[in-house]
């Protein structure tokens, strides 16, 4: 016995299915391109530095410094 589904699909609504089914494919495929391709770059980044935080007010300056 054959299962046959009892909601009938119209031509315009399977093209659409198949459609979007493609369009789905083809962003998935190019996104998996892209990480492939960028995946060398970003793993061979340095690790970010620390900075120590700005003093406030002086601008790193010493009093003699700002008079200049």
């Amino acid at each position: 016995m054959r299962f046959t589904s009892k909601v009938r699909r119209s031509p315009g609504a399977r093209r659409w299915t198949i459609l979007w089914t493609v369009l789905g494919l083809a962003a998935l495929s190019f996104a998996a391109v892209a990480g492939w391709v960028l995946w060398p770059v970003t793993k061979d980044l340095p690790e970010r530095l620390s900075y120590p935080p700005a003093p406030l007010g002086s601008n790193g300056l010493t009093a003699e410094e700002r008079q200049q």
